[in-house]
């Protein structure tokens, strides 16, 4: 199965399943799973993959096992991290994807307003449902059994289901009740058919997770109202859980990144703080600089404790005892973006103080220099 000295590299491996996974599922691979496959492809490991995504190693396990399952789906096979690349080139040499590259993902996307599934036993019925949905833009999956439509659902999740109640075998209250005790695929609205003439337990209907019912003779305008209705919601949804799930991903790389930037800050030893603007609150000029963050480093250049309170504090007293006025510069540098430079001595030592606009304040760095030396051109590596 292994294939070397392949023609196809990552990218070409990459488009093709972007375009497999959303023909077969509607989604696209967001950035994080790109990563993570491209990672692999280059044979690192998950400690590697989460140290280059900012994340924990559990977490990025978490989202790599999902990724493998969703891929298994997809294509069919058994897919993991350890044979990930050698099954993606076999596919590719042997032109699985040939079919698939002429395909246009917008365009698809453009074309198709939902998958259907439609599960009743009257052939006649089938017709006239899918008749009207494929002409408005609906793709149309039929069944003519409960048990054949639970086998379809193994393999495919539609956008909906049309459900009819009356049917031999396992009638629709059955059917319904077991896709919802399914986990993968309880998401699935359910719309009842039903005869005008025909009993139909609402309250049951409802109680088993049915989201709608509609009522043979078929209305046209109604039928595609409730249909365009529910898969709209349920696109709606999926779109908010993703959003939700998208956001705690990006809080847990916020939380590695501000563990990560902490840490720089306590072993480097620049004094390294940041400041924000004291405005007027008559003509809202700037006065003076408030402390958001300092360093240990930078409290050992002001001889300050550990525990000595200087956050919100304004901070023109520290500097006095300079023989440079520093607030002005800093009022220049947070009004034209220009950085400044000064070399700077007290407490009996020099320093290099570079100041860059960071908002409505400034970034302060001391780079401490020995006894004697100019200042330094180039502004210090870490800077927030």
């Amino acid at each position: 199965m292994k294939q070397e000295n392949s023609r196809y590299s990552f990218p070409d491996a990459l488009e093709c399943i972007q375009k497999k996974v959303y023909l077969n599922q509607k989604i696209k691979l967001n950035l994080q799973q790109q990563r993570i496959l491209e990672a692999v492809w280059n044979n690192f490991s998950y400690d590697d993959i989460a140290n280059s995504l900012h994340l924990s190693p559990g977490h990025t396990r978490n989202v790599s096992s999902s990724l493998w399952k969703l891929l298994s789906e997809v294509f069919e096979y058994k897919i993991n991290k350890s044979h990930f690349r050698e099954l993606m080139l076999c596919l590719l040499e042997n032109g699985k994807f040939q079919l698939m590259a002429s395909v246009d993902l917008e365009d698809d996307d453009q074309s198709c307003c939902g998958t259907i599934l439609i599960i009743d036993d009257r052939i006649d019925n089938l017709k006239t449902l899918s008749r009207l949905l494929k002409k408005n833009g609906y793709q149309v999956r039929s069944a003519t059994g409960g048990e054949d439509a639970l086998l379809y659902l193994e393999r495919n999740i539609p956008d909906l289901i049309l459900l009819d109640i009356l049917m031999p075998n396992m009638n629709g209250y059955e059917v319904c009740e077991k896709i919802k005790k399914n986990p993968v695929t309880k998401g699935i609205p359910i719309i009842f058919i039903s005869a005008i003439q025909e009993e139909i337990d609402k309250v049951k209907a409802f109680r088993l997770g049915g989201s709608d019912y509609v009522s043979k003779p078929f209305q046209s305008h109604e039928v595609l109202a409730r249909v365009s209705y529910q898969v709209k919601l349920k696109k709606q949804q999926e779109a908010w859980e993703q959003e939700i799930q998208d956001h705690q991903q990006t809080i847990e790389m916020l939380y590695q990144s501000r563990l990560i930037l902490s840490s720089v800050l306590h072993q480097t030893r620049y004094g390294i703080a940041a400041f924000e603007a004291v405005r007027n609150s008559l003509d809202g000029e700037i006065v003076d600089f408030r402390c958001l963050l300092a360093n240990p480093a930078f409290r050992r250049c002001f001889e300050m404790g550990k525990n000595q309170p200087i956050y919100d504090e304004e901070c023109s007293h520290w500097f006095a005892r300079l023989d440079v006025d520093v607030i002005q510069p800093f009022i220049e540098v947070v009004k034209t973006g220009k950085p400044f430079q000064k070399k700077v001595e007290f407490q009996e030592k020099s320093y290099q103080m570079t100041v860059q606009k960071l908002g409505d304040g400034i970034n302060l760095t001391l780079q401490p220099l020995p006894r004697g030396v100019g200042a330094v051109r180039e502004p210090p590596p870490q800077q927030m």
